[in-house]
């Protein structure tokens, strides 16, 4: 094996007391001949394993885990289909500890909504007057003139004008 695998095995299970068979005897063997991965075996020891055997252990005020176990023990006591306290779940899932996000909110729904209306009303206004034009195009065109009449043959005699007409 070379010293790049050998460093990993060392700092995966070498250091945990997990490695076992033949991968152990390889990378002690490895050891035994490099210099250099003896040295971060050391080092590896010396920074990631001798930090924790000095630590002392800390135990918890029994208060602490009287109230681990009443959580644990109502927990296992409640039904499963059973979903107390939804609401208030759901409402602190919302709760902003800051006014000015939900105002800020609120000004932006308020302007998007004015915006929306605006647009839609000069929309439909000048779909209106765009229509009136046509209109008043169309009465321009088909108007008869003081000296016709409706009994009168004008125009050029076509099909699509007799239709029209």
């Amino acid at each position: 094996m070379n010293c790049e695998k050998i460093q990993e095995l060392i700092l995966t299970d070498y250091l945990d007391g997990q490695m076992q068979g033949k991968q152990k005897e390889c990378v002690e063997q490895h050891l035994l001949r490099c210099f250099r991965c003896r040295e971060f075996l050391e080092h590896a020891r010396k920074t990631v394993v001798e930090p924790f055997t000095r630590a002392g252990r800390d135990i918890p005020p029994e208060f602490i885990w009287a109230r681990i176990r009443e959580s644990i023990i109502a927990e296992k006591e409640r039904p499963a289909y059973a979903v107390p306290g939804f609401l208030e779940k759901l409402i602190s899932r919302f709760r902003v500890l800051s006014p000015y996000p939900v105002i800020g909110t609120v000004i932006m729904a308020i302007f998007i909504i004015g915006i929306a209306i605006q647009f839609k009303t000069s929309t439909t206004a000048r779909v209106k007057s765009e229509v009136q034009e046509q209109i008043e195009y169309l009465v321009s065109v088909t108007e008869m003139t003081p000296g016709n009449s409706m009994n009168e043959k004008t125009g050029f005699g076509t099909v699509i004008e007799e239709y029209f007409l």
